[in-house]
């Protein structure tokens, strides 16, 4: 399934693990992170399934719309947590991934944490 080839593909990277960091100390969560958790951390969800079609039928790929959510105490921080997570999705290239585009970035503040967020929405294409 994509969403494990993403969780996978953004783990093994060193410029995020860095900031979020890895194994048992990794802030990356699926839908929700836990209540209280220390920033810097990400939380990924999938926004929209599809699959392409062409004037034959299924063209035998699908394209799935994902939000990866940057947060960080301060501005620079979560710039750098967003560049690294941009980077690792535009270089994002396997036998079954075929294309990241990068849809949207937004610079906000969460009101309740304080927290410095941006939201990374990007649409991937793949073999499916």
């Amino acid at each position: 399934m994509i969403a494990e080839d993403l969780v996978v593909m953004i783990l093994a990277n060193s410029a995020v693990t860095t900031i979020i960091g890895s194994g048992s100390s990794c802030r990356f969560y699926p839908v929700t992170a836990p209540v209280n958790t220390p920033a810097p951390y990400c939380v990924y969800l999938k926004l929209a399934p599809g699959r392409l079609y062409n004037h034959q039928g299924y063209a035998g790929f699908q394209q799935a719309q994902y939000q990866i959510s940057c947060f960080h105490t301060t501005p620079s921080g979560v710039a750098a947590l967003d560049a690294a997570i941009v980077a690792a999705l535009e270089a994002w290239r396997t036998t079954k991934v075929k294309a990241v585009f990068i849809d949207e970035e937004r610079d906000l503040r969460d009101e309740e944490t304080k927290f410095f967020h941006v939201p990374v929405t990007f649409t991937v294409v793949y073999e499916g």
